[in-house]
């Protein structure tokens, strides 16, 4: 678990959003979005979102 919170906390961008690339090619990142929420559900079920 400690391996995949660093992972996510490294791989955040500076905008705050983690990139996800989409497979159908879509032109308004609802993917990155949804990468996004599932990336902060994780941190925040393990504890480790930013005070």
């Amino acid at each position: 678990i400690q391996k995949g919170i660093r992972w996510l906390k490294t791989h955040q961008r500076e905008s705050g959003r983690w990139f996800t690339r989409s497979l159908n090619r879509d032109n308004k990142h609802f993917i990155s979005h949804a990468g996004t929420a599932m990336a902060i559900m994780a941190l925040a079920a393990c504890d480790e979102l930013p005070k």
